[in-house]
């Protein structure tokens, strides 16, 4: 009998498929498996055509170089631009603002000499020495006309505006509380009589009434204090108001009411 014939694998080999790898493993192959020969992605193809090739970040920054430095030359060539027009604005800021601060000094020395020379008792004032304090309702010899000071009426005066006269002790008590009394005589011209009720509206410690036993058109009067005036626009007239209404320097009775009686005579 014939002997039994191996069983060694080799001689179950198959021949080599085409890539190289013997048949077996070629017949494991998945249908969508490339095909032998074909293009893979990312790999060489057999058939010569050119692949894209990734590119580099160094190669990238080198080809922006020249843009970027274009870009640099051009804001460094701005830079004295931008300074000169930043000067440009600081100096108008500054311009404007020493303007104003000159003007705001002017202002404020033509402010200081205006109200200097209001807060100054006017030329032609003639000034008395009466004492405060004296109360007699029936006393009516007053060496002044109007009456300056001294005794007076029990009851002050409210200050205002008046068209028919009112009592002279009363008045007198209502400038020792610091009002101002301007008389003026019957036959002003309406017109500066209309100035002086505008005055008495607008101040509280103001009194205006007509008096005929004056020289003067119109005379102001305060405590121990009198101006005659000429007109009812007279400047003088707002600086005597100014000094002398109300003011403690020479306000005998400082702080008191000018809300009294409104009674005429």
């Amino acid at each position: 009998t014939m002997a039994n014939q191996p069983t060694s694998p080799k001689g179950t080999e198959t021949a080599p498929g085409a890539n190289g790898k013997t048949g077996q493993a070629e017949s494991r192959r998945g249908a969508h498996d490339p095909k032998p020969g074909a293009a893979v992605k990312g790999k060489g193809r057999t058939d010569g055509a050119t692949t894209s090739i990734p590119v580099e970040p160094h190669v990238r920054r080198a080809e922006r170089r020249p843009d970027l430095i274009k870009k640099r030359r051009e804001e460094l060539r701005r830079i004295p631009e931008k300074r000169q027009k930043e000067r440009l604005i600081t100096r108008l800021v500054l311009g404007a603002a020493a303007a104003l601060l000159v003007a705001a000094i002017v202002f404020s020395i033509y402010q200081w000499g205006k109200d200097r020379d209001l807060n100054q008792i006017p030329a032609g004032v003639q000034t008395y020495s009466y004492s405060a304090g004296q109360h007699d309702d029936a006393f009516d010899a007053w060496t002044e006309s109007p009456p300056v000071g001294g005794t007076h009426n029990n009851v002050w005066q409210t200050c205002g505006f008046y068209t028919a006269p009112v009592g002279k002790g009363n008045v007198v008590h209502s400038l020792e509380h610091g009002a101002v009394w301007v008389t003026y005589k019957p036959d002003l011209p309406q017109d500066q009589i209309d100035e002086l009720k505008k005055l008495a509206d607008d101040k509280n410690y103001v009194l205006v009434s007509p008096y005929a036993d004056q020289q003067s058109p119109v005379v102001a009067t305060a405590w121990n204090h009198q101006l005659p005036l000429q007109s009812a626009d007279d400047k003088a007239l707002d600086q005597f108001i100014r000094v002398f209404m109300n003011n403690p320097k020479y306000t005998p009775e400082f702080g008191a009411s000018c809300v009294g009686s409104d009674a005429t005579v």
